[in-house]
């Protein structure tokens, strides 16, 4: 079994197809979610296969939409199996929509703290102030999906007990190589982001089975044979979610 720590299942322009893929080729998929709309999708996707494990979130492109909203959420989210997709964004968010990304992120991290809730966090060009939050919110587990900021936060963040996910983009990258040479291997786990992952990089729709390429280029960046490199993530996702597969 592989695992894809961080899709949008729900974006997939025929989920039939993906549903069948994902189950053909044994890819446990941790679906994120945009929003409400989205989680309730990805739930639907679910209920047709064991092997997705929905996420429920509000990524910071949105945040603003639901700021007085957020009681929405709250008879949903002890329910859902993990939070995500969340964080912040001070790059590709507009800035008109900054200062509401942060109550927004922080309501989630009070209930990852509360419901015991794994957080699969976005951090694009906010990385510091993600960390910062974290810490003063005692959040001691968290997924920080595809990371490419600053190298000297890396060890702060993994001093909190946070995760970090290799994507598509370690197929081409060589910034990627440096980041992935400072994650220890007890530590990584790996993502498409898909369908939009390979769609933003290399111009075609993403599919469930590019996690395999990007698992057959990790190996090779950790100096192991594929079979035990397979092992060791699937090990990784059971210690920072403790469940079982």
């Amino acid at each position: 079994m592989v695992i894809d720590a961080h899709v949008h299942a729900d974006q997939y322009e025929n989920r039939v197809d993906a549903i069948v893929e994902i189950e053909r080729e044994h890819i446990k998929t941790v679906a994120v979610s945009m929003d409400l709309s989205s989680y309730r999708e990805i739930c639907s996707m679910a209920d047709l296969t064991s092997m997705i494990i929905p996420g429920l979130g509000v990524h910071p492109w949105i945040s603003h939409r639901f700021l007085d909203r957020l009681d929405e959420i709250d008879d949903q989210i002890n329910g859902a199996q993990l939070i995500g997709e969340v964080g912040l964004d001070r790059l590709w968010a507009p800035k008109e929509y900054f200062e509401t990304q942060r109550p927004v992120f922080e309501y989630f991290c009070r209930k990852s703290l509360r419901y015991d809730k794994l957080m699969n966090i976005h951090t694009k060009d906010a990385e510091a102030e993600v960390l910062e939050i974290l810490r003063a919110s005692h959040i001691e587990r968290s997924i920080i999906h595809w990371y490419s900021g600053p190298e000297d936060l890396i060890k702060e963040y993994l001093a909190i007990g946070s995760c970090f996910t290799l994507s598509v983009d370690i197929l081409r990258s060589t910034t990627s190589d440096g980041i992935s040479s400072l994650i220890p291997l007890d530590r990584v786990l790996l993502e498409t982001d898909n369908p939009g992952g390979c769609s933003w990089l290399y111009e075609r729709a993403g599919i469930p089975c590019d996690i395999k390429e990007v698992y057959r280029r990790a190996a090779k960046l950790y100096g192991l044979p594929l079979d035990e490199f397979e092992s060791v993530i699937e090990q990784n996702w059971l210690r920072i979610t403790s469940q079982k597969s």
